[in-house]
C-alpha cells in the first residue's frame, strides 16, 4: 500500500488510515466432506486495527514522490513498496462506492499556499475519502495487491494492480528429517507398555495395554512389554534409555536400541514397529520407580523424542 504525489504541487500528508478492513478473522477448516471447507469469520468491529504507519506531517513533494504506507518510509517512485500477508475480503467486505461499511482510505493533506477560507494564516485540510472498490471487488487468497493512491492535482485516485503469488516448488523428502509417529498404529504409535496376564475369555495369556494414566506396575516376576512405531525417519538409530539410574539398575530392556531401516515386514516393505521387552533385574530393596526417554537419531544427531512418543511420561513402578 502506497501513496504518490503524482501532481503539480507541493503538499504534506497530515495522516493515511483505512477504514472497514477485517484484518483480524477466525478461520474454520472442515473435512467432513470430499473436500475442504474453510469458513472465515470477521471479529468485531471494535478489534479491527489500523496497521498503517502514523504518517503526520510527511514531506509530499510533486513528481513522484513516494512513501509505503505500511512501513511509513519513503521509497522509490518506481517502486511497489513492501508486501505482508492479509485475510482475504469478500465482495461484501469490500463494499460499493459511497457505501456505509465499505472499505475505504482516508487521507487529510495541505497544499503550499492554500489557506484556510476562515483561518487565513493556517493551511487549509483537504479530505479525501478512496474507495477500495473503485479499483477491485474483493481481495483473493493466492493474489498479491499492489495499491497506490496516486494525487492528480487536486484529486486523488485510487490504483490497484494485482500479480501472481510467487511460489517456488521443489521436492522436500521429510522421511529423513523429521520426528514422526504413525498416526494410524495403535495407540497413535506413540510408547505404550503392556502386562501379561491371563484372559478367561479366551482363557490365554496375552498381553493388555496399560491404562491411559501411564502409570503401570511390574508384577513380581513378570515382564512388561513396550512398543511404538515411527513414521519418519525411515532411517537412522533408535534407542531407549530408562532413568533415574537408581532405579534403572533393577530393569533390563532387551532390545534396548536398533537401526530404523530394518523395521521392515517379511516383504521388506518399512513398518517402523519397535517392540521390547522390560524385565526385572535382581532383588528390589524398595519401591522403584522408572521412566523412559525415546531417542532418535536424524542425519547423524541423536535428538530426544519424547515430545512425539512420550510426551505424557510413562511411569514403571516395581515393587520389592
Amino acid at each position: 500500500m502506497t501513496i504518490q504525489n503524482n501532481g503539480g504541487s507541493d503538499a504534506t500528508i497530515k495522516s493515511v488510515t483505512i477504514e472497514n478492513l477485517n484484518n483480524k478473522k477466525l478461520a474454520q477448516i472442515s473435512y467432513a466432506g470430499i473436500s475442504p471447507v474453510v469458513t472465515l469469520t470477521p471479529a468485531p468491529a471494535e478489534e479491527q486495527t489500523n496497521f498503517l504507519a502514523g504518517i503526520t506531517d510527511f514531506d509530499f513533494n510533486a513528481g513522484g514522490t513516494k512513501y509505503d504506507l505500511i512501513t511509513g518510509t519513503q521509497i522509490a517512485s518506481s517502486a511497489k513498496g513492501e508486501y505482508f500477508l492479509i485475510w482475504p475480503q469478500t465482495t461484501a467486505e469490500v463494499g460499493e462506492l459511497n457505501a456505509e461499511g465499505s472499505i475505504k482510505f482516508v487521507v487529510t493533506y495541505t497544499y503550499d499556499g492554500i489557506y484556510d477560507d476562515e483561518e487565513q494564516t493556517q493551511l487549509h485540510v483537504n479530505t479525501a475519502e478512496c474507495y477500495l472498490s473503485e479499483a477491485v471487488s474483493e481481495i483473493k487468497a493466492g493474489h498479491k495487491y499492489a495499491i497506490n493512491l496516486q494525487f492528480k492535482g487536486k484529486s486523488i485516485d485510487l490504483n490497484v494492480e494485482v500479480l501472481p503469488w510467487e511460489a517456488r516448488y521443489f521436492d522436500l523428502d521429510y522421511s529423513t528429517s523429521t520426528i514422526q509417529a504413525l498416526p494410524t498404529a495403535d495407540n497413535e504409535g506413540v510408547l505404550w507398555l503392556y502386562t501379561w496376564d491371563y484372559d478367561e475369555t479366551i482363557e490365554a495369556y496375552r498381553w493388555f495395554p496399560g491404562p491411559r494414566d501411564r502409570l503401570i506396575t511390574m508384577d513380581s516376576g513378570k515382564n512388561i512389554k513396550g512398543d511404538f512405531t515411527i513414521l519418519s525417519p525411515t532411517s537412522g538409530e533408535w534407542q531407549i534409555t530408562t532413568y533415574p539410574a537408581d532405579a534403572a539398575q533393577y530393569f533390563t530392556i532387551t532390545p534396548s536400541s536398533g537401526t530404523i531401516d530394518q523395521l521392515v515386514d517379511e516383504g521388506g516393505n518399512f513398518k517402523g514397529y519397535v517392540e521390547f521387552i522390560i524385565s526385572p533385574n535382581g532383588t528390589v530393596p524398595s519401591i522403584q520407580k522408572l521412566y523412559f526417554n525415546v531417542d532418535i537419531e536424524v542425519n547423524g544427531v541423536w535428538r530426544n523424542a519424547n515430545s512425539e512418543f512420550n510426551r505424557k511420561n510413562w511411569e514403571l513402578t516395581r515393587l520389592p
